[in-house]
């Protein structure tokens, strides 16, 4: 919950704003370049470049700090902590204490195989989700592409 906070305080507020004067082009690409180099490896750089660039566009447009905070947390809270739980339960790694410890004790049952059943279900819809919002974004940038622009800097 802090990392995005953080994050977007910097990439967006601080480093938005001061390239701002260079014009929207300009800082969007700038602020999503710095905040995939950020990331620190070749495996998140492409899509933290990609996904930088949209919360700079975002903040460019709206001025609006906390829209890119939310957004940014919702995204690290699917794309960290529920597809990484998914993935574990459907390769029947657990933790100690959780819901489904309790209800085996408490039932003395066994639910290994209902958790790897039901990860991979949510796992799969979950991947249908994603890439149903990739295509669903790729389909308005394109249908909205003459209303996306970029205000340049004048008198420089």
């Amino acid at each position: 919950m802090i990392a995005p906070v953080v994050e977007e305080l910097f990439f967006r507020k601080l480093i938005m704003d001061r390239l701002l004067g260079y014009g929207e082009l300009a800082a969007v690409l700038v602020s999503g370049l710095m905040f995939g180099l950020a990331h620190g490896n070749f495996g998140q750089f492409f899509y933290a470049f990609g996904i930088g660039m949209v919360w700079a566009y975002m903040y460019a447009k709206t001025g609006r700090i906390s829209f890119t905070i939310v957004t940014h947390v919702i995204f690290n809270i699917f794309g960290g902590v529920l597809a990484t739980e998914l993935s574990k339960g459907v390769y029947g790694q657990r933790g100690g204490f959780g819901i489904i410890s309790l209800l085996e004790r408490l039932l003395d049952v066994d639910l290994s195989q209902t958790v790897i059943a039901f990860s991979k279900i949510f796992l799969v819809g979950y991947g249908m989700m994603m890439l149903s919002c990739v295509i669903g974004g790729i389909t308005l940038l394109i249908v909205f592409r003459k209303k996306s622009d970029f205000h340049p800097v004048s008198g420089l």
